[in-house]
């Protein structure tokens, strides 16, 4: 990718040695090193960081911000293929002139998904969230931003880049779920925890009813659209642009989720509280063991059965792995099936 020329007219617009940085480097030359190394996504996400801590923050020029509406206009009206890979380069294009412009790795990450490649989409998806503190005003086009909750004893929900729909932080725990009882819902059951105790460990035992019944309440209490997400939401969610068995890699390893065979301590014994493992590239806790998660999906036809994804404490690793699916009925509690929230996003 040749970005000189274009750089070359941007020149006089990009921000100059007043935009000085704490390391003596202004920003425009970290622009042109950037530039230099395209690949080095250290230097960016560093750049980035730079430029939220500069006041006044760097604009971004409206030769700039043109230049992407023009792209924005090819990009809705490309088709999958060739159109799309000149989309992409659109995009990359404006992300080499000023590379911390959420939007234009918002449209690049769009891009590179119609053009077939996520992984490189999911890359662009982070970058704009980490410039999204730059650029404040993006917030408002993403319901309330990457994390948040709409009560006190709501659920922590990300918004997934490029989509319509935020998806739960973590599983829903039983302090959520206490909550819901205290506040008249969730039928009145209080689910067992099995002896492995309340508080933010993961709810278990829960039937895709007894979801419902939470979703119910928390929708009529928040006034806000929640649901189980669909199964692609789910699997676009736990990958987080991956492509491998687990978001971590090919193989279970250690320490990286509760499963019996997972090298951890209570393995196969019991739950542990949501966050204790590594969160997946988008942030997202727990996506894989601990818990089985209900999603909204029937199982084939048969809609007496729902689809469960992500496995549990007391199942093998096999059950972990991404794309497996189990199914179940949906008015049966098993001590390890818990789930996770959606929420549909203007």
């Amino acid at each position: 990718m040749k970005f000189a020329w274009f750089i070359i007219l941007l020149a006089p617009l990009l921000p100059t040695a007043s935009y000085a940085i704490s390391s003596g480097v202004a920003l425009d030359q970290m622009v042109e090193l950037l530039r230099s190394n395209p690949d080095d996504d250290a230097l960016r996400t560093k750049l980035i960081r730079q430029a939220q801590q500069l006041k006044p923050a760097p604009q971004v020029p409206d030769e700039i911000i043109q230049r992407l509406t023009v792209a924005k206009a090819q990009l809705e009206s490309a088709v999958e293929g060739s159109d799309s890979g000149s989309a992409v380069k659109d995009f990359q294009t404006i992300v080499a002139a000023v590379p911390w412009y959420a939007q234009a790795y918002l449209y690049l990450g769009k891009a590179q998904e119609k053009a077939g490649q996520s992984a490189a989409a999911m890359a662009s998806y982070q970058f704009y969230l980490l410039a999204m503190l730059v650029d404040k005003d993006v917030a408002a086009d993403t319901a309330a931003g990457l994390v948040f909750r709409d009560c006190s004893n709501c659920p922590e929900m990300v918004a997934i880049p490029g989509r319509s729909y935020a998806i739960g932080k973590y599983p829903v725990t039983f302090l959520e779920w206490d909550a819901c009882l205290a506040g008249g819902g969730c039928n009145g059951e209080r689910l067992d925890d099995r002896g492995f105790g309340r508080g933010t460990r993961p709810v278990i035992g829960a039937s895709w009813i007894d979801a419902q019944a939470y979703i119910h309440w928390l929708s009529q209490k928040t006034g806000k659209v929640y649901r189980l997400p669909s199964e692609e939401e789910w699997e676009f969610a736990a990958r987080a642009g991956t492509t491998s068995k687990y978001y971590w890699g090919e193989e279970i390893g250690e320490n990286n989720a509760n499963c019996l065979g997972c090298g951890v301590p209570w393995e196969n014994r019991q739950t542990v509280p949501v966050g204790s493992f590594r969160p997946n590239a988008l942030g997202l806790y727990d996506m894989l063991g601990n818990s089985w998660q209900w999603v909204e999906d029937c199982w084939e036809e048969d809609c007496v059965q729902h689809v469960l994804r992500g496995g549990g404490w007391d199942n093998p690793p096999q059950f972990l792995r991404i794309f497996e699916r189990y199914s179940f009925n949906a008015s049966r509690r098993v001590t390890s099936y818990g789930f996770r929230l959606a929420r549909t996003l203007p």
